[in-house]
C-alpha cells in the first residue's frame, strides 16, 4: 500500500529546503481541487502524460561534492487535456524540472515518465517541443544549415530534409534571411 507521502500531491513540497536552495516549484491543481489526494496508478496509464515520483536533482561540483539542491522529492501527475503551469520564484526548480522531464539532465534520485516513456528515453522527444530561454544555435551556420543539421540528428533522409528545410523557412518568414549567419539574427528570429 502506498504511504501518505507517496499519495499526497506535491503542492505542499517546500520551496525552501532549509539550505536556501529550491525545492519543488509551486505545483498545485486549481484551488477547487486543493487537498485532492493523488493515487499512483489510479488513473488509466494512457491518461497520465507527465508523472514524477520522488524526483530530485542535486548539482555537484567538480569533485562530486553536493553543491546545490535544485529539486527535492517532486511527486507530480499531469493528465491528458489538462492545462498545467509551473510557477515559482527564481531557484525553485522550474527549469531543472523541465530539463529532467526532457532527459537533458539525469536525476539524482526518483523517476519521471513523459508520454508513457522514461524521461531519459529519447523516443518521447519526437512528440515534444522545447524552446529554451537562450538560443543554442551554432552561430556560424545559416538558417538552412541549422535546420539541416537538426534533421540529420534525427536521421531524417536527405530528400525529406531538403523539402522540410524549405517548408520551415517559408513558414516562419525567414526566406529573406535564409543565408545570413545565425549570429546576425535577432532573438526573435533565432527562436
Amino acid at each position: 500500500m502506498a504511504s501518505e507521502a507517496d499519495t499526497a500531491r506535491s503542492a505542499s513540497n517546500p520551496v525552501q529546503d532549509g539550505q536556501g536552495q529550491g525545492g519543488a516549484a509551486a505545483l498545485a491543481r486549481p484551488a477547487s481541487e486543493a487537498g485532492t489526494r493523488l493515487q499512483w496508478g489510479a488513473a488509466s496509464r494512457s491518461d497520465v502524460v507527465i508523472e514524477c515520483r520522488g524526483l530530485s536533482k542535486t548539482y555537484r561540483d567538480f569533485w562530486g561534492r553536493q553543491k546545490v539542491r535544485a529539486l527535492k522529492a517532486l511527486d507530480l501527475q499531469v493528465f491528458r487535456g489538462e492545462v498545467f503551469g509551473l510557477l515559482g520564484p527564481n531557484g525553485s526548480g522550474k527549469t531543472t524540472t523541465i530539463k529532467l522531464l526532457l532527459g537533458l539532465l539525469f536525476p539524482t534520485s526518483g523517476e519521471a515518465r513523459v508520454l508513457g516513456c522514461e524521461s531519459l528515453d529519447i523516443r518521447k522527444n519526437e512528440r515534444i517541443g522545447y524552446l529554451p530561454e537562450e538560443s543554442y544555435l551554432y552561430k556560424f551556420l545559416d538558417a538552412a544549415e541549422t535546420l539541416d543539421f537538426y534533421g540529420r540528428l534525427f536521421d531524417m533522409p536527405a530528400s525529406v530534409r531538403r523539402a522540410r528545410v524549405e517548408e520551415l523557412i517559408e513558414r516562419v518568414g525567414l526566406a529573406w534571411a535564409r543565408r545570413r549567419p545565425v549570429r546576425e539574427y535577432s532573438k526573435g528570429m533565432s527562436r
